[in-house]
């Protein structure tokens, strides 16, 4: 069973969350209150933002596809800057992390390597010509619209009723 994915929304949650976890990082909080609940918050951004560039690769038929992974090149910069920001520690509250570090090293390289994917795809769109990013109607579809189409009877028989015609 498929469902409607609101690729357009979700992306605007994650970046906003982005920008929550950065604006907390910013702070200078209590690592014991909010330690584990930023390193949540950080692993849920990374796992969503790569389901999310996944079910964009996997569904080639997208009709708003561009729009949506440039978009979703944004989030995942804006991912990639607050991961940075927190290996260098210029945020206050990076220290609190660091215990996770390697982990978020790697979160940060595989969001660099998803945008350099991205982009690529970008600028092949790009390249291919306004409009003629993919094909609108698959092969199925494609025949689906030009079988002919039963033809009507030309004489029809009409319907009985229980009341005459007047």
């Amino acid at each position: 069973m498929s469902t409607k994915i609101h690729y357009s929304d979700n992306i605007f949650y994650l970046q906003t969350l982005v920008k929550t976890v950065r604006n907390g990082l910013s702070l200078e909080i209590d690592p014991e209150y909010f330690q584990d609940r930023l390193l949540e918050d950080i692993l849920f951004l990374n796992v969503s933002l790569n389901k999310i560039y996944e079910s964009l690769k996997a569904n080639t038929y997208l009709i708003r596809k561009g729009d949506y992974l440039r978009s979703l090149l944004r989030a995942k910069r804006d991912f990639a800057e607050v991961l940075r920001n927190i290996a260098e520690k210029k945020l206050p509250g990076a220290e609190c992390l660091q215990a996770g570090i390697a982990k978020l090293k790697s979160c940060e390289e595989q969001q660099q390597r998803d945008m350099k994917e991205i982009r690529g795809v970008i600028e092949s769109s790009r390249a291919k010509g306004a409009g003629a990013e993919t094909d609108i109607i698959s092969e199925e579809e494609f025949r689906f619209l030009f079988t002919p189409a039963e033809q009507p009877d030309k004489n029809p028989q009409p319907e009985s009723s229980d009341h005459p015609s007047q």
